[in-house]
């Protein structure tokens, strides 16, 4: 059994891949300026204070979003699809505590064989310092610092992942959905993702300054591990706000948690320490896989919520409904 979607009914319907080219024109289009400005600020061009980076990185991030936004617009759906329901509290905790697993059990690896020293003395010292706390204090004040992580850096970085999100999963991935099966859909969306991100790694600094053939095959295995994770995760539980959770989970424990409080050594902290790190990648693999391999066991009909978001035949614009799907064994 597979997860191929087929429609009993065949009859006369608009071009499925409509909605798919005109949500890409408006992300190149909207990522062109915010992207365009990073790089000239990189480049030394122009010079951007604290404010406008971040107005500018929430333009970039929310990209995704907005051209999910327009493209609803443009082709008469509504903005109130199925995707926005909150969901059970157990999809939201999963969403959150899976990417700090996936974190842990790859610096766990790093630490335990040495790979890199924990605790930074450096990072530590400073954390003790702002909390205002007496030196020797160091795991205490980590102990601090891994709760406002957890708690306040998340719920900074959630409004900026849920712009990505309403665009990769909350319309891209249900649009794929509607031409082709779930696995190949997590793939395509991870390749879209992917090329998004390269202009930023390519001419923005980010990555870890390691070779850039280096940096794009681990980021690629990151992003595309990260699309069939997410996309085996929505097609089950259906929410937007549990994708932004997810996404919002991975940045602030990799990047506010796990890396400053990691001491690298030497150049290869280049290949093993972050989200471009040999660990974190091989981590998320692992996950991908055992989720690529569920999406085949389970029948999308029967175990998805998949099938909310394509439009039957008929249906006035602006009016979402359901269509039943068969399975193709």
């Amino acid at each position: 059994m597979t997860s191929k979607l087929t429609d009993p009914n065949q009859g006369a319907q608009p071009s499925k891949w409509k909605p798919l080219g005109l949500f890409l024109t408006f992300l190149v289009l909207l990522t062109a300026l915010p992207q365009g400005i990073a790089i000239a600020h990189t480049k030394g061009f122009i010079h951007l204070g604290p404010t406008v980076q971040g107005a500018r990185l929430a333009f970039f991030m929310w990209a995704p979003g907005h051209a999910a936004i327009f493209t609803r617009l443009i082709c008469g759906e509504s903005l109130r699809g199925p995707e926005w329901k909150l969901g059970e509290a157990r999809h939201q905790w999963a969403a959150y505590l899976i990417p700090l697993g996936y974190s842990f059990a790859a610096y766990i690896v790093i630490w335990g064989l040495g790979l890199g020293g924990f605790p930074d003395p450096d990072f530590t010292g400073r954390v003790v310092t702002a909390f205002g706390m007496k030196q020797g204090h160091t795991f205490l004040a980590l102990g601090i610092y891994f709760v406002t992580v957890a708690t306040v850096h998340i719920l900074g970085s959630f409004h900026l992942a849920l712009g990505e999100e309403v665009g990769w999963r909350g319309f891209l991935l249900p649009e794929l959905m509607k031409v082709v099966s779930l696995r190949s859909a997590s793939l395509l969306v991870g390749v879209i993702w992917f090329a998004w991100h390269v202009p930023s790694i390519l001419w923005n600094n980010y990555n870890n300054g390691a070779p850039m053939a280096f940096t794009l095959t681990a980021f690629f295995v990151v992003v595309m591990s990260a699309s069939v994770i997410m996309a085996n995760l929505f097609a089950k539980w259906g929410s937007v706000w549990a994708m932004a959770l997810f996404h919002a989970s991975h940045n602030a424990f990799l990047q506010n948690f796990f890396d400053p409080v990691t001491a690298g050594k030497g150049e290869s902290a280049k290949y093993l320490i972050g989200e471009f790190g040999v660990p974190v990648a091989t981590a998320m693999l692992f996950v991908a896989i055992y989720s690529f391999v569920r999406m085949g066991a389970e029948a999308p009909s029967g175990t998805s919520q998949m099938a909310q978001w394509t439009k039957p035949e008929g249906t006035p614009s602006g009016r979402m409904g359901t269509r039943n799907f068969a399975v193709a064994t």
